[in-house]
């Protein structure tokens, strides 16, 4: 059944059926995909990439305050691991705990300049209305990815 008729033949059934309904694309996809780094992580506890990846699939589901679990046991085995860092601070983010975050990006930042901390980081300012703190963000991305500084230039002039 196609979209979006789909989705209300999902949430009808969900509302009438006593058992777990869901729409096998994307979702399904994913809940697979979950099980499996669940069975992965059961084989090696001490995996940064599974717990990393678990981080992720939390943060992708909605699932912030799991992300934040993985992602510091991630960082626990090696508080240089880049991508741990940048998964806590969405997950941070996306809790609204922004000065959190960005100190999730900066120790990002610390091991390897790229765009996405930088400007993530930017909106994070932005919404604690620090917006000095968003235009050094800015300056920096600007340096090493002009597109994306072009994006955040709106953000930041469009902000109160």
């Amino acid at each position: 059944i196609s979209a979006p008729r789909c989705f209300t033949i999902e949430e009808r059934l969900k509302k009438e059926l006593d058992i777990p309904v869901f729409h096998d694309d994307q979702h399904g996809t994913a809940i697979v995909v979950l099980a499996g780094i669940l069975n992965a992580l059961k084989l090696d506890s001490t995996n940064k990439v599974t717990l990393y990846s678990l981080a992720w699939c939390n943060n992708d589901k909605g699932n912030y305050a799991e992300a934040v679990k993985y992602a510091i046991k991630a960082l626990e085995i090696d508080n240089n691991y880049r991508p741990g860092y940048n998964e806590l601070a969405h997950a941070y983010r996306n809790l609204k705990t922004y000065q959190e975050a960005i100190d999730q990006f900066k120790k990002n930042l610390a091991i390897s300049v790229t765009d996405q901390p930088l400007y993530y980081s930017a909106l994070c300012y932005l919404e604690l209305k620090d917006k000095a703190g968003a235009e050094k963000m800015y300056e920096e991305l600007k340096k090493i990815n002009a597109k994306s500084a072009e994006g955040l230039r709106k953000k930041i002039d469009a902000a109160q």
